[in-house]
Protein backbone atom coordinates (compact mmCIF):
# COMPACT_ATOMS: atom_id res chain seq x y z
CA UNK A 1 0.00 0.00 0.00
CA UNK A 2 1.13 3.52 -0.98
CA UNK A 3 1.72 6.16 2.02
CA UNK A 4 0.77 9.22 1.54
CA UNK A 5 1.85 12.47 4.33
CA UNK A 6 0.10 15.34 4.08
CA UNK A 7 1.05 18.79 6.51
CA UNK A 8 -0.15 22.39 7.17
CA UNK A 9 2.18 24.81 5.26
CA UNK A 10 2.07 26.57 8.59
CA UNK A 11 3.34 25.81 11.94
CA UNK A 12 6.28 23.55 12.95
CA UNK A 13 5.42 20.13 10.90
CA UNK A 14 7.96 20.89 8.02
CA UNK A 15 10.75 19.85 10.91
CA UNK A 16 9.59 16.83 11.01
CA UNK A 17 10.12 16.28 7.19
CA UNK A 18 13.76 14.54 7.50
CA UNK A 19 12.25 12.04 10.18
CA UNK A 20 9.78 11.10 7.14
CA UNK A 21 12.80 10.24 4.98
CA UNK A 22 14.71 8.53 7.43
CA UNK A 23 12.07 6.10 8.57
CA UNK A 24 10.43 5.84 5.58
CA UNK A 25 13.41 4.94 3.31
CA UNK A 26 12.76 1.61 0.99
CA UNK A 27 9.05 2.22 1.33
CA UNK A 28 6.66 3.75 -1.29
CA UNK A 29 5.14 7.24 -0.23
CA UNK A 30 4.52 10.66 -0.97
CA UNK A 31 4.62 14.00 0.73
CA UNK A 32 2.08 16.79 0.11
CA UNK A 33 1.68 20.31 1.97
CA UNK A 34 -2.11 21.49 2.97
CA UNK A 35 -1.53 25.16 1.37
CA UNK A 36 -5.40 26.70 2.24
CA UNK A 37 -8.44 25.32 3.48
CA UNK A 38 -10.03 22.37 1.84
CA UNK A 39 -6.61 21.83 -0.13
CA UNK A 40 -6.42 18.02 1.11
CA UNK A 41 -9.52 17.15 -0.67
CA UNK A 42 -8.44 18.11 -3.68
CA UNK A 43 -4.97 16.15 -2.98
CA UNK A 44 -6.72 12.82 -1.75
CA UNK A 45 -8.27 12.96 -5.15
CA UNK A 46 -5.57 12.22 -7.38
CA UNK A 47 -5.38 9.00 -4.99
CA UNK A 48 -8.21 6.37 -6.41
CA UNK A 49 -6.91 2.79 -4.99
CA UNK A 50 -6.54 2.64 -0.76
CA UNK A 51 -3.58 4.70 0.19
CA UNK A 52 -2.49 4.81 4.08
CA UNK A 53 -2.86 8.56 4.60
CA UNK A 54 -0.61 10.57 7.73
CA UNK A 55 -2.07 13.80 9.30
CA UNK A 56 0.91 15.72 10.54
CA UNK A 57 -0.64 17.65 12.76
CA UNK A 58 -2.41 18.83 15.86
CA UNK A 59 -6.39 18.02 15.77
CA UNK A 60 -7.31 20.55 13.47
CA UNK A 61 -5.36 20.00 10.76
CA UNK A 62 -6.36 16.32 11.68
CA UNK A 63 -10.10 17.50 11.16
CA UNK A 64 -9.49 18.62 7.03
CA UNK A 65 -8.16 15.18 6.81
CA UNK A 66 -11.38 13.74 8.06
CA UNK A 67 -13.38 15.32 5.68
CA UNK A 68 -11.01 13.95 2.86
CA UNK A 69 -11.24 10.52 3.83
CA UNK A 70 -13.95 9.52 5.46
CA UNK A 71 -16.63 6.74 3.87
CA UNK A 72 -13.77 5.99 1.90
CA UNK A 73 -11.40 2.37 1.87
CA UNK A 74 -8.23 4.99 2.77
CA UNK A 75 -6.38 4.43 5.74
CA UNK A 76 -5.68 7.12 8.54
CA UNK A 77 -2.85 7.69 10.59
CA UNK A 78 -2.48 10.56 13.06
CA UNK A 79 0.66 11.86 13.83
CA UNK A 80 0.93 13.95 17.10
CA UNK A 81 2.29 17.43 16.09
CA UNK A 82 0.00 20.22 17.38
CA UNK A 83 -0.99 21.70 20.30
CA UNK A 84 -3.35 19.14 22.69
CA UNK A 85 -3.11 15.73 20.36
CA UNK A 86 -5.67 14.67 22.29
CA UNK A 87 -7.20 12.15 19.90
CA UNK A 88 -3.51 11.10 19.49
CA UNK A 89 -2.88 10.55 23.10
CA UNK A 90 -5.60 8.02 23.02
CA UNK A 91 -5.80 5.80 20.25
CA UNK A 92 -1.82 5.47 19.87
CA UNK A 93 -2.49 4.47 23.66
CA UNK A 94 0.09 6.84 25.01
CA UNK A 95 2.88 6.93 22.45
CA UNK A 96 3.24 10.15 22.63
CA UNK A 97 6.30 11.28 20.29
CA UNK A 98 5.87 11.97 16.29
CA UNK A 99 8.91 9.68 15.17
CA UNK A 100 7.89 7.26 17.62
CA UNK A 101 4.33 7.00 16.32
CA UNK A 102 5.70 7.07 12.84
CA UNK A 103 7.93 4.13 13.56
CA UNK A 104 5.52 1.98 14.87
CA UNK A 105 2.74 2.40 13.05
CA UNK A 106 4.20 0.76 10.10
CA UNK A 107 3.33 -2.71 12.27
CA UNK A 108 -0.21 -1.38 13.31
CA UNK A 109 -3.46 -2.23 11.13
CA UNK A 110 -6.26 -0.03 10.16
CA UNK A 111 -9.62 -0.43 12.05
CA UNK A 112 -13.20 0.64 11.25
CA UNK A 113 -14.13 3.67 13.39
CA UNK A 114 -17.47 6.29 13.84
CA UNK A 115 -17.48 9.53 13.05
CA UNK A 116 -19.81 12.29 13.80
CA UNK A 117 -21.52 14.32 11.46
CA UNK A 118 -22.27 18.21 12.30
CA UNK A 119 -24.20 19.94 9.75
CA UNK A 120 -21.44 19.55 7.18
CA UNK A 121 -18.77 18.77 9.02
CA UNK A 122 -17.70 15.61 9.90
CA UNK A 123 -15.56 14.84 13.72
CA UNK A 124 -14.13 12.25 15.28
CA UNK A 125 -13.42 13.21 18.63
CA UNK A 126 -15.30 15.79 20.14
CA UNK A 127 -17.50 18.84 20.05
CA UNK A 128 -18.36 20.95 22.62
CA UNK A 129 -20.17 24.27 23.61
CA UNK A 130 -19.80 26.15 26.64
CA UNK A 131 -16.39 27.50 28.25
CA UNK A 132 -14.65 24.53 27.00
CA UNK A 133 -15.67 25.41 23.51
CA UNK A 134 -14.52 29.11 24.65
CA UNK A 135 -11.20 28.41 26.00
CA UNK A 136 -10.25 26.07 22.64
CA UNK A 137 -11.54 28.54 20.40
CA UNK A 138 -8.75 30.48 21.69
CA UNK A 139 -6.23 28.64 22.70
CA UNK A 140 -3.74 30.06 20.78
CA UNK A 141 -4.92 33.38 21.88
CA UNK A 142 -2.73 32.28 25.42
CA UNK A 143 1.01 31.84 25.68
CA UNK A 144 1.63 29.00 27.62
CA UNK A 145 2.61 29.12 30.84
CA UNK A 146 6.59 28.39 31.47
CA UNK A 147 7.31 24.93 33.22
CA UNK A 148 3.85 24.65 33.97
CA UNK A 149 2.35 21.21 32.24
CA UNK A 150 -0.30 21.49 29.18
CA UNK A 151 -2.93 19.77 31.19
CA UNK A 152 -2.58 22.47 34.27
CA UNK A 153 -2.33 25.05 31.86
CA UNK A 154 -5.89 24.17 30.70
CA UNK A 155 -6.61 24.46 34.46
CA UNK A 156 -5.24 27.90 35.14
CA UNK A 157 -7.48 28.79 31.40
CA UNK A 158 -10.37 27.63 33.02
CA UNK A 159 -9.71 29.46 36.63
CA UNK A 160 -9.34 32.88 34.47
CA UNK A 161 -11.77 32.38 32.08
CA UNK A 162 -14.96 31.67 34.51
CA UNK A 163 -15.10 34.66 35.80
CA UNK A 164 -15.86 36.30 32.69
CA UNK A 165 -18.06 33.08 31.22
CA UNK A 166 -21.81 33.87 30.34
CA UNK A 167 -22.93 30.49 30.92
CA UNK A 168 -24.68 29.98 27.14
CA UNK A 169 -28.11 29.26 27.01
CA UNK A 170 -28.41 26.06 25.17
CA UNK A 171 -31.69 23.78 24.19
CA UNK A 172 -30.92 19.71 23.36
CA UNK A 173 -33.35 17.16 21.06
CA UNK A 174 -33.14 13.77 20.31
CA UNK A 175 -35.81 12.01 18.88
CA UNK A 176 -38.21 15.25 19.34
CA UNK A 177 -37.87 15.29 23.40
CA UNK A 178 -35.52 17.72 25.15
CA UNK A 179 -32.37 16.25 26.79
CA UNK A 180 -31.46 19.53 28.50
CA UNK A 181 -32.12 23.23 28.21
CA UNK A 182 -30.77 25.56 30.25
CA UNK A 183 -27.24 27.27 30.92
CA UNK A 184 -24.29 25.40 30.75
CA UNK A 185 -20.67 25.48 31.82
CA UNK A 186 -19.79 22.44 30.04
CA UNK A 187 -21.48 20.69 27.33
CA UNK A 188 -19.69 18.05 25.24
CA UNK A 189 -21.12 16.04 22.31
CA UNK A 190 -17.80 13.00 22.04
CA UNK A 191 -17.26 10.20 20.43
CA UNK A 192 -14.06 10.13 22.00
CA UNK A 193 -12.68 9.94 25.50
CA UNK A 194 -10.24 13.14 25.62
CA UNK A 195 -10.76 16.82 25.06
CA UNK A 196 -8.63 19.67 26.30
CA UNK A 197 -5.02 18.65 26.65
CA UNK A 198 -5.89 15.39 28.24
CA UNK A 199 -9.21 16.06 30.34
CA UNK A 200 -11.23 12.68 29.80
CA UNK A 201 -14.55 13.76 30.09
CA UNK A 202 -16.54 11.12 28.77
CA UNK A 203 -14.05 7.73 30.04
CA UNK A 204 -17.53 5.82 28.81
CA UNK A 205 -17.33 6.49 25.16
CA UNK A 206 -16.52 4.11 22.60
CA UNK A 207 -15.56 4.97 19.05
CA UNK A 208 -17.24 1.78 17.86
CA UNK A 209 -20.24 1.56 19.01
CA UNK A 210 -22.25 3.65 17.13
CA UNK A 211 -23.70 5.96 19.86
CA UNK A 212 -22.58 9.85 20.82
CA UNK A 213 -21.76 10.54 24.30
CA UNK A 214 -23.17 13.57 25.86
CA UNK A 215 -22.03 15.38 29.08
CA UNK A 216 -23.73 18.06 30.47
CA UNK A 217 -22.56 20.42 33.50
CA UNK A 218 -25.19 23.05 34.26
CA UNK A 219 -24.32 26.38 35.82
CA UNK A 220 -22.03 26.55 38.37
CA UNK A 221 -21.28 29.32 40.89
CA UNK A 222 -17.96 30.41 40.20
CA UNK A 223 -16.33 30.49 43.54
CA UNK A 224 -17.19 26.26 43.27
CA UNK A 225 -15.29 25.87 40.23
CA UNK A 226 -12.02 24.47 41.59
CA UNK A 227 -14.49 21.07 43.04
CA UNK A 228 -15.63 20.53 39.41
CA UNK A 229 -12.08 20.75 38.32
CA UNK A 230 -11.21 18.01 40.89
CA UNK A 231 -14.10 16.03 39.38
CA UNK A 232 -13.04 15.99 36.03
CA UNK A 233 -9.54 15.27 36.84
CA UNK A 234 -10.60 12.08 39.12
CA UNK A 235 -13.49 11.26 36.30
CA UNK A 236 -16.16 11.48 38.74
CA UNK A 237 -17.80 14.12 36.96
CA UNK A 238 -20.97 12.12 36.52
CA UNK A 239 -21.51 11.57 39.62
CA UNK A 240 -22.27 14.97 40.39
CA UNK A 241 -26.21 15.98 40.79
CA UNK A 242 -25.78 19.22 38.41
CA UNK A 243 -24.27 16.64 35.62
CA UNK A 244 -26.39 15.06 32.82
CA UNK A 245 -25.11 12.21 30.95
CA UNK A 246 -26.79 10.87 27.68
CA UNK A 247 -26.00 8.31 24.97
CA UNK A 248 -27.73 9.00 21.35
CA UNK A 249 -27.36 7.91 18.03
CA UNK A 250 -28.58 11.89 16.60
CA UNK A 251 -29.33 15.26 18.70
CA UNK A 252 -29.79 18.62 17.51
CA UNK A 253 -28.56 21.20 20.06
CA UNK A 254 -30.07 25.37 19.79
CA UNK A 255 -27.77 27.95 20.72
CA UNK A 256 -26.85 31.52 20.10
CA UNK A 257 -22.75 30.58 19.71
CA UNK A 258 -19.93 28.85 18.51
CA UNK A 259 -18.67 25.58 19.20
CA UNK A 260 -15.33 23.64 18.36
CA UNK A 261 -15.56 20.57 17.08
CA UNK A 262 -11.44 19.22 17.05
CA UNK A 263 -9.82 22.23 16.39
CA UNK A 264 -12.33 23.84 14.25
CA UNK A 265 -14.66 26.61 15.46
CA UNK A 266 -18.25 26.57 14.04
CA UNK A 267 -20.63 29.26 14.37
CA UNK A 268 -24.52 28.60 13.80
CA UNK A 269 -27.80 28.83 15.72
CA UNK A 270 -28.55 25.25 15.05
CA UNK A 271 -26.25 21.78 15.40
CA UNK A 272 -27.24 18.77 13.84
CA UNK A 273 -25.05 15.61 15.55
CA UNK A 274 -25.60 12.05 13.88
CA UNK A 275 -23.12 9.03 14.24
CA UNK A 276 -21.96 7.68 10.70
CA UNK A 277 -20.86 4.22 11.98
CA UNK A 278 -17.64 2.43 10.67
CA UNK A 279 -17.17 5.36 8.38
CA UNK A 280 -13.35 6.21 8.88
CA UNK A 281 -10.50 3.59 8.80
CA UNK A 282 -8.25 4.06 11.57
CA UNK A 283 -4.27 2.78 11.76
CA UNK A 284 -3.63 2.91 15.31
CA UNK A 285 -2.11 1.33 18.83
CA UNK A 286 -5.03 -0.31 21.08
CA UNK A 287 -7.50 -2.10 20.02
CA UNK A 288 -10.98 -0.24 19.57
Amino acid sequence: MKHVFLLKSEGTTHSFLPTIHKIMKGYDYDIHISQYPNHVISIMKEYRTPVRVYAVGGDGFMNQVVQALVHTKHEMVVIPYGTGNDFSRYVNNGVKKAEDVLRESLQWHAQRIDTVKMNDLYYINSGCFGIDAAIANHVHDVVNVPFIPESKSYILSILRNIKSYDFNYVTIKSNQQVLYEGQVTLCAINNGHYYGGGFEITPQASLTDGYLDLVILEKIHKFNAPYYIRHILTRTLSNIKKTHTFKVQACDVYCHCSGNFDGEEILSHHYHFEINAGSLSLVCQRVL
